[in-house]
């Protein structure tokens, strides 16, 4: 019985990887996009973690570096804020581009075209499948080719202009707000004193 199960995984898994190869470029690009929204997000948990570790740190330290640390990673925590909104902007950026796949027939009709790729890959087989694929490139490729519909290209044209502006307005957003951390954290590194002259750790002898 496992073996069973294991071979109409491997199947499923094979109808999957084969469908995949004929998916719109844009249904691929939005589900890159869904991993980049969710590497942000493990991105800014992991900064949040590293400071508190280093303010964790910082007690131990001398009176200025550690007062230096503890202030540095309070202000690099914030940057954590900055990448969860920058997420949150992106995503509103990824649901524009559903739309526009949405709006698009062609890229429905190819979302169609993905689930019969799997579903006749699992019923016929491989030879099967292959011999499936041709009849019906050739059938597809009889059929007359569709209108281009005018109102839907200045859609695209509309949506693409306004998400991208957006995004990229959000990118020149978190820029500036870096730009402000970066130099305000290099200010507090100053008050480092490398003056001092530290006699080294002699176990009280």
């Amino acid at each position: 019985m496992d073996m069973i199960n294991s071979g109409r995984s491997r199947l499923h898994d094979g109808a999957r990887y084969a469908a995949g190869s004929f998916m719109n470029p844009l249904t691929n690009a939005i589900g890159e996009q869904r991993r980049l929204v969710d590497s942000l997000s493990a991105v800014s948990k992991a900064r949040v973690e590293e400071c508190k570790h280093m303010m964790a740190w910082s007690k131990s330290q001398t009176d200025d570096l550690g007062d230096v640390l503890l202030k540095l990673n309070l202000l690099i925590r914030k940057i954590s804020d900055y990448e969860l909104r920058f997420g949150s902007q992106y995503e509103d950026f990824r649901e524009k581009i559903k739309v526009l796949r949405t709006r698009d027939d062609t890229l429905c009709e190819m979302g169609r075209f993905q689930n019969d790729i799997q579903t006749k890959l699992v019923e016929k087989g491989k030879s099967g499948f292959k011999a499936w694929l041709k009849k019906d490139a050739e059938e597809t490729s009889s059929k007359k080719e569709p209108e281009v519909d005018p109102e839907l290209v200045q859609y695209k044209r509309q949506l693409i202009k306004s998400a991208y502006a957006e995004q990229l307005d959000a990118v020149v957003e978190l820029g500036k707000k870096m730009q402000i951390i970066g130099e305000h954290g290099k200010h507090l590194l100053e008050h480092i004193d490398l003056s001092r002259d530290v006699h080294p750790y002699t176990d009280g002898k």
